[in-house]
């Protein structure tokens, strides 16, 4: 449309250069009416212009438009001036006349093209710059200027360029002004032009129109003769044309387009919610259905939502009450999750998920909810499915466990308990066949059966405690050599005699086959539900693997009954003499491992060995076989043809009359099947079956062993939880086969990054946590930035060719939490938080992300209520000299035993109760109590020797903290000598004069002073030097790697050598390994404190640890 009235106007413009003009508009542009309509609709348009771009800036934010409207409504105004002072019009301040309205005219149109290229020209660099400016800062820099302009022109117009002079017309520089107009204006239109090419968000097209339009209307008036002609007629109404396009160019970019936007966000709300898979309903306090929104992809069963329901019309009581208690907090929270719902239908229970959204009500209205309901019904089945899996496998696990008891009846007893739970059975039993499947041999029973009594044992062939009546049930597997299910009452009735007021709904019964005769049958009954496939492949997997371990038993027994017939036997059988020299193997041993007799009579079993069975087995083997006493184990040995095979082997000696040890006898069994379905079943349940990776258990197993290892509690440890962005979207369009081929190649991604000394698990459908320890914060990120960009390489699939992105949350042990469970739930939240901001990047987990730690709050209440009296008490850990071994004295740690929690870590209650300023009255407690400890052993006769006690941060800058630690001393009747005030470096150096005059005080009364922590802070050597310290305390973070790290040896070194050159000890704590004392005894260490010498002791039995030191040292002053 643009192009279309800029070639109308050109048109318009070319006609009136060629045409001449017709008489009757040679006056008519000097008609005063006219011209002053024309005017008045050009400031109107200009007044639109500025009033739309003005108001709506607090909605439509456009500082360029804003920018604009300010410099037309200074147009407005200058055009106003213009029509007043046109000739004929009455005198406005000084008289009228052409020359005077041609000058506000050029002002004008000069100020609209320098608004028009401003806009136009600045970069998009300066858009943020201008967003953030004032729309008032535009309209103050305008006012001056328009001021200035209008005093100039009014006043002293004998100071500017002759534009007209009466009688020769406009003058040179009138012209040359109006080309500069135009040449500027059509720099502008180019601007914009530009604009449209770089996608800006100005309505570009109508603001270069409107440039265009103000070129030609300039051009106009470079052509009249006198103010009175047509081309000056023209101009104006061009001008007006040109403020058409130019309120067009606002309105469109400031309400047309804002409008459209909204109106496409409705619809698009509007599709959303049609396409939802899921149910979206809304609902009023009571649970009343008000509105239902069904998506297309939502399922048959939610057709049964409609207008005007109540949940006791869908649901049962109990899941009725459960909707309404979350209503309820919905209410009052603003919102309520992953309330889970069942729903009876037809054909089965669907599980529900509800989401509940509370919407915005004005004041004294009814308030209603939004619910989303989501059918979870698959996924809480494959839940069950993997818990019946587990359940199965830890029963033959503990089946296997128990395959050696030599009474068959209990084994099979505790087969069918766990029959009986696996299947949510009623009854079970198990009955065992001979070889022509004719009689029963034993049955086992556990039943909760009505109108059948509790019972468990053995019965004969009359079936005596009852079951016989059920043999009509059962008895047709031997006909059909088939699985037998009934799950209809009435099916079961027709086959079933009344008999006994037995009740019986349901019926499976599983045979299993041996040399293809029926040998054993399992059945089981009066489930409350139908039994599915599932339920049969898992009987019949239980009932093979229990008839393998009867048989197994059997076997066994045989075996045993027929020791003197060892060839016959089916298993391996090896004697030796006391040389080891083989003397004698069976046919089977032949068969399992490839060599004849002859080969191997003779030789030692050496022959045998594979290299892969470890030497401690041997060394176990032979340590018991010495002493005469049976050896069971497994062996891993090589066949003649280089295979390897597994065997369970026991071997005992056998002695003459005499009881000397003649022979050794090894009964041996290729057991390697057997290993490889325990380690299937140990891969099903603990590994992840589509990607290999540890399950969740595995995972949160590891964690746990991490953060209670002692040597791990004081590093960091980052658990990062990465969770695929849309992975449900490449299910749905590609089918769960790629999404499962998606998963394989993104773990492979990660295990390539993460390498084999990372602990990864996938714990959800598309999310895996990594353990990585030993790494803080930093490191984490660029790791996780590096994953990101990994990931984010194209994966093929199929044909296909995809790029997926992640969302990273990661915690951090200890600073986010020293629990398992808090770690995993932190790194989820964080997790999540990417989520919600936008997918594919990374947080850490932060304490805003979930508005406060519960147990922070928990422990900080507690710590004000505490009884310290009775909760806390004392412990001593000793310290040793390295040069003779000798006791030198102690530090004394605090520790909570919580009446409900327990044992609570230093490491957690102490940072709370500093900043609860809790740690002042705990601290005094600790001084009090361990002074008066010291006064105890002193009266007990145990001598002089220091004991540290630790000043915290806020107990150290009390101004009164010298004098209460004197009195505290004084009162307990020890000399000052007895304590060692600890200080850590970083408190120390934080106010370092008045440390050291602290320092002094302390010195000066007797007390010694040691720093803490050395060498983690920021040592000033200057600093330390002035204090009167006794002790630097290595700190344990350099003394645990010293055998490894030769950047700790070398920092333990230094220190103990400024320690030296300052006439200071050195101590190092956390000493766990004697070759850790030996580098410290190297590096001329004074003392040690740590686990290798004393873990930190109770007092009385630091008492006793005193008086064994006593006793070894012969000496009474342990000091």
């Amino acid at each position: 449309m643009a192009l279309t009235w800029i070639g109308t106007l050109a048109v318009v413009l070319v006609l009136l250069l060629l045409l001449p003009a017709p008489e009757m508009s040679r006056g008519l542009a000097s008609y005063v009416p006219l011209h002053t309509i024309l005017e008045v609709l050009a400031i109107s348009v200009g007044a639109m212009i500025f009033a739309v771009s003005w108001s709506t800036q607090s909605y439509a934010r456009a500082a360029r438009l804003a920018i604009l409207g300010v410099f037309v409504l200074g147009v407005s105004i200058l055009d106003l001036l213009h029509a007043l002072s046109y000739q004929g019009m009455p005198d406005f301040v000084t008289p009228s006349d052409p020359e005077k309205a041609i000058n506000f005219w050029l002002a004008a149109r000069f100020m609209l093209a320098l608004g028009l290229l401003l806009v136009a020209w600045v970069p998009h660099s300066a858009d943020a710059w201008l967003g953030r400016q004032s729309r008032y800062l535009w309209l103050g820099l305008i006012t001056p200027v328009l001021v200035v302009v209008s005093v100039l022109l009014l006043f002293f117009p004998q100071y500017l360029p002759r534009t007209f002079i009466e009688g020769s017309g406009l003058t040179d520089f009138k012209l040359y002004f109006e080309y500069v107009l135009v040449v500027l204006y059509l720099l502008a239109a180019f601007g914009f032009y530009r604009h449209a090419g770089h996608g800006c968000h100005l309505s570009a097209a109508n603001l270069a129109a409107a440039s265009v339009i103000f070129a030609m209307s300039e051009y106009l008036l470079t052509l009249y003769a006198d103010v009175t002609d047509v081309f000056n007629l023209m101009g104006h109404i061009f001008k007006i044309a040109g403020f058409a396009f130019l309120y067009r160019g606002v309105f469109v970019r400031l309400v047309h387009q804002p409008f459209q936007e909204l109106e496409q966000a409705r619809s698009s709300l509007e599709l959303t919610i049609d396409t939802l898979p899921d149910q979206l309903i809304e609902v009023d306090r009571d649970g009343t259905l008000q509105k239902v929104h069904s998506g297309e992809g939502a399922g048959t069963h939610f057709k049964r939502f409609t207008k005007g329901l109540k949940p006791q019309d869908l649901l049962p009581g109990d899941q009725v009450q459960r909707v309404l208690d979350a209503l309820k907090f919905a209410q009052a929270a603003g919102g309520a999750r992953n309330i889970r719902i069942e729903l009876p239908t037809e054909d089965a229970v669907r599980h529900l998920d509800l989401s509940i959204s509370r919407k915005p009500h004005p004041d004294g209205a009814a308030p209603s909810f939004l619910v989303l309901v989501r059918d979870m019904t698959e996924a809480v089945e494959q839940q069950q499915r993997l818990a019946l899996e587990a359940r199965v496998n830890a029963l033959l696990l503990g089946l296997e466990e128990h395959e050696s008891i030599n009474n068959e009846q209990t084994y099979l007893q505790m087969a069918t308990e766990g029959v009986l739970n696996i299947s949510a059975s009623q009854f079970a039993f198990i009955h065992l066949l001979d070889r022509q499947e004719q009689v029963v041999q034993t049955i086992t029973s556990a039943t909760r059966l009505t109108g059948l009594a509790d019972s468990k044992g053995v019965t004969g062939e009359d079936g005596s405690m009852g079951f016989e009546t059920l043999n009509e049930l059962w008895q047709p597997v031997l006909a059909s050599h088939a699985v037998c299910v009934v799950n209809s009452p009435t099916e079961v009735a027709r086959r079933l005699t009344p008999t006994h007021g037995l009740v019986v709904e349901r019926f499976v019964a599983v045979p299993v086959f041996d040399a293809g005769r029926v040998r054993m049958v399992l059945s089981v009954g009066n489930r409350k539900v139908r039994y599915e496939q599932v339920d049969i492949e898992v009987l019949q997997r239980v009932a093979e693997f229990v008839w393998r371990g009867v048989r197994l038993h059997r076997q066994e027994q045989m075996i045993s009954r027929l020791s003197t017939a060892l060839g016959q036997s089916p298993y391996p059988v090896l004697i030796t003499d006391t040389q080891s020299r083989i003397e004698y193997v069976n046919r089977a041993f032949t068969k399992v491992s490839g060599y004849e007799s002859w080969e191997v009579i003779g030789k030692t079993p050496h022959v045998l060995k594979s290299g892969q069975t470890p030497p401690s087995v041997y060394q176990e083997m032979w340590e018991k076989l010495s002493q005469g006493l049976t050896w069971q184990g497994e062996l891993i040995n090589q066949r003649k043809d280089g295979s390897t095979y597994t065997e369970k082997a026991m071997i005992y000696p056998v002695r003459n009359n005499a009881g000397v040890v003649t022979n050794y006898v090894a009964h041996k069994e290729d057991i390697t099947l057997q290993r490889e379905n325990e380690e299937r079943i140990h891969q099903l349940s603990n590994y992840d079956q589509i990607t290999g990776l540890a399950n969740r258990e595995v995972l949160e197993e590891r964690l746990k062993q991490f953060i209670t290892r002692p040597s791990e509690m004081d590093l960091p440890l980052t658990v990062l939880w990465l969770d695929l962005d849309n992975f449900k979207a490449v299910n749905d369009s590609l089918g769960h086969d790629a999404g499962n081929l998606l998963l394989v190649k993104v773990s492979n991604r990660l295990r390539k990054e993460f390498g084999d000394q990372v602990t990864l698990s996938r714990v959800a459908g598309d999310g895996f946590v990594a353990l990585l320890p030993h790494t803080d914060q930093q490191t984490a990120a660029l790791l996780a930035r590096h994953l990101l960009d990994v990931l984010q390489q194209p994966i093929r699939l199929h044909s296909r060719q995809l790029a997926v992105s992640a969302s990273i949350g990661m915690s951090i042990y200890p600073g986010d939490s020293d629990s398992v469970t808090g770690l995993m739930m932190n790194a989820e939240t964080a997790m999540y938080r990417v989520k919600m901001e936008g997918r594919n990047g990374l947080r850490f987990f932060s304490q805003d992300m979930q508005e406060h730690s519960l147990r922070a709050l928990e422990i900080a209440s507690s710590l004000k209520q505490a009884d310290m009296d009775r909760e806390f008490h004392m412990v001593f850990q000793p310290q040793m000299s390295i040069a003779d071994g000798r006791f030198v004295g102690a530090e004394a740690l605090l520790r909570w035993v919580h009446p409900v929690w327990g044992n609570v870590s230093p490491g957690e209650f102490i940072p709370i109760a500093e900043q609860s300023g809790r740690i002042l009255e705990i601290g005094t407690w600790v001084l009090r109590h361990v002074a008066h400890q010291m006064r105890q052993w002193r009266d007990a006769g145990l001598g002089d020797f220091s004991v540290a006690v630790n000043l915290s941060a806020l107990q150290f800058v009390q101004t009164d903290m010298v004098k209460n630690i004197i009195e505290t001393v004084a009162r307990a009747g020890i000399p000052s000598r007895c304590i060692e005030v600890e200080l850590t470096e970083t408190v120390a150096l934080n106010n370092p004069i008045a440390a050291g005059q602290a320092i002094s005080a302390l010195r000066n009364a007797g007390f010694l002073v040691s720093i803490d922590d050395f060498g983690t802070g920021y040592s000033s050597m200057s600093y330390l030097k002035r204090f009167a310290v006794d002790k630097l305390k290595i700190d344990q973070s350099f003394v645990r790697e010293l055998g490894k790290d030769a950047d700790d040896r070398a920092i333990v070194s230094a220190i103990v050598q400024m320690a030296h050159s300052l006439g200071m000890k050195t101590i190092a704590e956390g000493v766990e390994t004697e070759q850790q004392l030996a580098i410290l005894k190297e590096k001329a260490c004074d003392e040690i404190q740590g686990y290798l010498y004393s873990k930190p002791l109770p007092a009385d039995v630091f008492e006793q640890f005193l008086r064994d030191c006593r006793q070894q040292d012969g000496s009474a002053n342990l000091g």
